[in-house]
């Protein structure tokens, strides 16, 4: 089993996060949900607002 997966953050105009990850949070029009490794592929519409991330994610991998 992966211990990390690949995370695509994707606008109408650009991509704007491609990274390997060990778990992301967010929110949607249903409300907050998190994805771990494994999980099934899921395209969603996210709530506008911030994104943030984990210090790790700044280092180049």
């Amino acid at each position: 089993m992966a211990n990390t997966f690949l995370l695509e953050i994707v606008t109408p105009s650009r991509r704007i996060l491609s990274r390997e990850v060990d778990s992301f949070t967010a929110i949607n029009g249903k409300g907050e949900f998190g994805i771990l490794p494994s999980h099934t592929q899921y395209l969603t519409i996210l709530k506008p607002g911030e994104i943030t991330r984990p210090p790790y994610w700044l280092r180049t991998p």
